[in-house]
């Protein structure tokens, strides 16, 4: 019987869930799409929309916290500012640029491996902070 090691990455998207649209922004998201998946060979086990909570300047840190709790280890994004990012990284939830397209599509394109991770060298690419 084979083990089956998973992970979780979220998508901040619409309530549409895999089929959706990745959020251009992270912040203003209704929702993140969790996909658990294969840790080996990228099979999703389940999809997961979790409802963001209503968006204030500055207090990103609570979605943060919701899905770090949600036990993810990943984050796809269309663009996120500079504190949230940090905020990612000081909690272990490691950041990817997503493509502006659906988030099953983003999904494949990180299992190829073919996704930025961002680091806190990364510029926002839109906004008023």
């Amino acid at each position: 019987m084979k083990i089956i090691n998973t992970k979780k990455i979220a998508f901040p998207s619409s309530l549409e869930g895999i089929h959706g649209e990745l959020s251009t922004h992270f912040g203003h998201t209704p929702a993140f799409t969790i996909i658990e998946y294969d840790s080996e060979d990228f099979h999703i086990i389940s999809v997961e929309i979790l409802k963001n909570a209503p968006h204030q300047q500055g207090k990103c840190r609570r979605a943060v916290m919701l899905l770090k709790n949600a036990g993810v280890h990943a984050i796809v994004v269309g663009n996120i500012s500079r504190r949230p990012l940090m905020e990612f990284l000081q909690v272990g939830i490691v950041p990817y640029q997503g493509l502006f397209s659906t988030v099953k599509e983003n999904f494949l394109v990180f299992k190829q491996n073919s996704l930025e991770i961002l680091t806190s060298a990364h510029k926002y690419q839109g906004g008023n902070f």
